[in-house]
């Protein structure tokens, strides 16, 4: 089979949405097992030309020199759940950029099921959520919970979006506006994956329910999913 690559699509939209997601409906699909790689954009260097990587020797340490570095006994410590994920905030944590700060991450373990981060941080748990968008923080609070946005934790951008759509590069979807009557796969119903594209497509003018939303939960999937002509668009997530 030829090596598929992908057209991305970019949608850069800093919006303040109040709500996750609409009510347009979601189906649900799942794409055969198949051996044929995923080829992303700019990744068909050959081996012959493709540059070696180099892996780390050893675990980054923090900024700071040693002689100038702030003990663990003067860290502010802030207590957090654990990621379970790779994402920024671990990242950070990893590359030390918190302890350079005087920051030292606790983490109390997983978070349970059934219960916000929000939640924890009411109940005295934790002190700090590294995750969730604006309308979570702002139905947290109309809930009567007693939070505040210190930081945003990424910035979208169109040379870093948040969400990549793709599609197949044989597609004849050029812009966001053709995908009506399409097939556009997603995680779940939420701001960053249906969300963006039903406000998007309203604010247009565009009937956002002649979009069929394919619920592909698990990682990989939305992409293999496109290779095999399951869908026509995918929501995928960096990185």
């Amino acid at each position: 089979m030829k090596a598929s690559r992908f057209i991305l699509l970019t949608l850069s939209a800093l919006l303040a949405l109040s709500a996750c997601g609409g009510n347009a409906p979601a189906s649900s699909v799942a794409p055969t097992p198949s051996s044929t790689p995923i080829v992303w954009p700019d990744a068909t260097s050959s081996a012959e030309t493709a540059a070696p990587a180099t892996a780390p020797t050893e675990k980054p340490a923090s900024h700071l020199a040693a002689d100038t570095a702030i003990p663990d006994s003067e860290l502010f410590v802030l207590r957090a759940v654990n990621p379970g994920t790779f994402m920024e905030f671990t990242i950070a944590d990893e590359m030390g950029f918190f302890r350079d700060a005087g920051i030292k991450i606790k983490y109390v373990g997983a978070k349970p099921t059934g219960i916000t981060d929000y939640q924890m941080m009411e109940q005295g748990e934790i002190d700090v959520s590294y995750s969730g968008h604006p309308s979570g923080v702002a139905q947290a609070r109309a809930a009567g919970l007693h939070v505040t946005m210190i930081v945003p934790g990424m910035v979208d951008s169109p040379d870093n979006p948040h969400v990549n759509y793709l599609v197949r590069n044989d597609s004849d979807i050029q812009s966001i506006e053709d995908i009506l009557g399409k097939k556009v796969g997603m995680t779940g119903t939420g701001i960053c994956t249906d969300g963006y594209l039903q406000y998007h497509l309203d604010f247009k003018g565009l009937d956002s329910s002649k979009v069929e939303f394919v619920t592909l939960p698990g990682s990989g999937v939305q992409e293999q999913s496109l290779v095999q002509g399951l869908i026509d668009v995918t929501t995928s997530h960096t990185p």
